[in-house]
């Protein structure tokens, strides 16, 4: 099993296995924020309404980029 995994990695280039270990990289993130998703919007959208949640998302966004923003202008 050990010499056939090495024959395979010979066989790729550096390129090839590259891209495969950056698809797989992004395939994580997605699953990571996919799973992040699914146990705090879709539960906060099915007890108080995609209105709300979505406009408090958008509040709390503006309101840390102002928080950012006011911070890198004072330094």
């Amino acid at each position: 099993m050990t010499l056939f995994y090495l024959l395979d990695k010979a066989e790729r280039t550096f390129l090839e296995e590259l891209e495969y270990e950056v698809k797989d990289l992004f395939r994580s993130f997605v699953d990571f924020f996919y799973m992040i998703k699914e146990n705090t919007y879709d539960v906060l959208v099915t007890k108080f309404g995609a209105e709300v949640v979505n406009m408090t998302l958008i509040a709390v966004f503006f309101i840390a980029v102002m928080i950012i923003a006011t911070k890198v202008i004072n330094k």
